[in-house]
C-alpha cells in the first residue's frame, strides 16, 4: 500500500514548521542561561602585602598578619593612610608599628584589645568607627596572624556592606578566621548591631 503524495500546500506547511523549530532551537543555543548579576557589594579577595601572612583585600582595605618595617614602607608607597592595630600585647612583633607609622606619616589607631579578652563588643565598635571614616581612606588592618582581623571584617561586611551573614563567615574562614567561637562572636555582634540580640556568648579568642 502506498501513501498518497503530499500536495504543494501540505509540503510548504511542513517545511515552514521545520524552519520555525530550527530557528527556535538556534536561538536557544545562542542565548544560553541568563548571566548572573554581580553582587551589590565589593568582593573580598586574596592579596599580597610584602611579607605579611593571610592577606586579603576588599576595595582599599587590606587585612593580614603582623607587618614588619618594610611592610609599612610598602603601605606608604601604596597610599595607605591608616594602619589599624588589632593585635594583643603578647603577640610577637619585629618593630614598633606606632613609631614606624609616625615616621612614615601614616595614621595609627588601635582597637585596644587586651590579652585576656581578645574579642569584645567595645573593640568592634572602635574598629567600625575607624572603618567608617568619611571619606573612606586606604587602610591596612592587622593582627597576630590575621585571623582576628578576618572576624572583625566579617562583622563590618555584614552590617556596613550588606553581605549576607553566612557568605561573610565563609569569606572570613578563607581569610584565616577559626571556626567555632570566632564565628559565634561574629553572629552575636551582627545581632547586637542589627538590634536583634539573642542569647550571647562570652568574649572569645579569634586566634
Amino acid at each position: 500500500m502506498t501513501c498518497p503524495p503530499m500536495n504543494r500546500r501540505t509540503s510548504l506547511r511542513s517545511w515552514h514548521t521545520l524552519l520555525l523549530l530550527a530557528l527556535a532551537f538556534a536561538g536557544a543555543c545562542r542565548t544560553g542561561p541568563p548571566a548572573e548579576e554581580p553582587p551589590a557589594y565589593p568582593r573580598l579577595v586574596p592579596a599580597d602585602f610584602g611579607a605579611m601572612h593571610n592577606v586579603s583585600r576588599v576595595g582599599e582595605l587590606w587585612i593580614g598578619g603582623m607587618p614588619n618595617a618594610d611592610d609599612l614602607e610598602l603601605a606608604q608607597r601604596r597610599g595607605v593612610e591608616l594602619v589599624l592595630d588589632l593585635s594583643v600585647p603578647s603577640e610577637v612583633r619585629t618593630c614598633d608599628v606606632a613609631v614606624e607609622c609616625r615616621k612614615l606619616g601614616i595614621d595609627y589607631a588601635t582597637a585596644g584589645i587586651a590579652a585576656d579578652s581578645k574579642l569584645t563588643s567595645e573593640s568592634v565598635d572602635l574598629v567600625l568607627a575607624e572603618l567608617d571614616r568619611e571619606p573612606e581612606v586606604p587602610t591596612l588592618m592587622f593582627s597576630g596572624t590575621g585571623a582576628r582581623c578576618a572576624s572583625y571584617l566579617a562583622v563590618y561586611r555584614v552590617v556596613r556592606q550588606g553581605v549576607p551573614l553566612e557568605e561573610a563567615l565563609i569569606e572570613a574562614r578563607r581569610a584565616g578566621m577559626q571556626a567555632g567561637p570566632a564565628a559565634d562572636f561574629v553572629r552575636n555582634e551582627v545581632a547586637r548591631l542589627s538590634g536583634d540580640e539573642g542569647p550571647t556568648q562570652p568574649s572569645q579568642d579569634a586566634e
